[in-house]
């Protein structure tokens, strides 16, 4: 039995996708999650 490979993606391509997409994502170690009721103005970088 496969498993399906899983896709890492580089912060680059995180930010490519997200500039593209009208739906908001978060970036947690090289997975690409959407986030469920968010909206753009909401989605401001934080600093930690």
């Amino acid at each position: 039995m496969s498993t399906n490979p899983i896709k890492l993606y580089s912060v680059k391509e995180y930010f490519e996708i997200e500039k593209a997409s009208n739906i908001k994502h978060e970036y947690i170690y090289g997975g690409i999650f959407a986030m469920g009721g968010t909206r753009t103005l909401q989605n401001k970088p934080h600093d930690y």
